[in-house]
């Protein structure tokens, strides 16, 4: 998933830069250093600008991690204002009455996929117990999070190409 957001911004800023998607207030914000801005003013052509703005932002983005909800919502807003996590609940059958509702409940299940992923990355998937044994995990398991981060990536893949 962090792959994919990141490729899904580098993307998008760049066809913002070129003019084929609506500037969004993250993206006016977005820093670049003055090395970079000479770089491309001096570019010999368009493309060469763009390549450059384009090498820039994915060496900024290489620096951040898109895993939690609200890190992937902010890095969204560089490119889309659509409000993401009440959008995705939409997407995914919340009424409009009850998206902020439904939205939290996916940010929570989001949250508690991401903690287990980073227990299996950065502690081996060990109980902290006198006795070191795994945490157990099931096929069920794996399955759940396939399907949530496969309807969340559907979902922002959508949302973020209407607008």
């Amino acid at each position: 998933m962090d792959h994919f957001v990141h490729e899904l911004i580098a993307d998008g800023m760049v066809a913002i830069f070129e003019g084929r998607r609506p500037i969004t207030p993250a993206y006016l914000k977005f820093q670049v250093e003055m090395e970079t801005v000479q770089r491309i003013r001096s570019a010999a052509n368009p493309t060469e600008a763009t390549s450059t703005f384009d090498l820039h932002v994915r060496e900024q983005l290489g620096r951040i991690t898109y895993q939690a909800a609200d890190d992937i919502a902010n890095g969204v807003r560089l490119i889309s204002s659509v409000e993401l996590w009440n959008e995705i609940a939409l997407k995914l059958g919340a009424t409009p009455a009850k998206k902020t509702e439904f939205a939290k409940s996916l940010k929570r299940k989001h949250s508690l996929i991401i903690r287990r992923r980073n227990m299996i990355a950065h502690e081996g998937d060990i109980k902290r117990t006198a006795i070191r044994e795994p945490w157990p995990i099931t096929v069920a398991d794996l399955n759940a999070v396939s399907e949530h981060i496969e309807k969340v990536v559907r979902a922002i893949d959508q949302l973020v190409a209407m607008r």
